[in-house]
């Protein structure tokens, strides 16, 4: 008996969200706290719950789908906001480039 596509969705979900929750890239400089937590968690934060929208997706139950379509909207905010976030970060370390160097900095 075959698992229905949405477990294995699910499934590679999870995979992708341990990937980006347990291995993520550090930042090159010193990021505010809001910032911070949205590049670090958010991404990951997208795929568990675009994944567990596929896991309720399983339950053949009109509710269970209004459920699923709540959890991947919900998803989408997410990834807008991670967007927003890492976007902001790009372009403030390219005028910090165009800068140059601080006065108190040692290079």
């Amino acid at each position: 008996m075959s698992a229905p596509s949405s477990v294995w969705g699910g499934g590679l979900c999870l995979l992708i969200a341990c990937i980006y929750l347990l291995k993520w890239p550090h930042p090159r400089r010193p990021l505010s706290s809001w910032r911070r937590a949205v590049l670090r968690w958010a991404h990951g934060a997208v795929w568990l719950v675009l994944g567990a929208s596929f896991f309720v997706r399983t339950a053949y139950a009109t509710e269970a789908a209004e459920l699923a379509n709540g959890l991947a909207l919900v998803g989408v905010a997410l990834y807008v906001m991670f967007v927003v976030a890492l976007a902001v970060d790009r372009v403030q370390i390219k005028l910090a480039d165009k800068a140059g160097p601080r006065a108190g900095d040692r290079g």
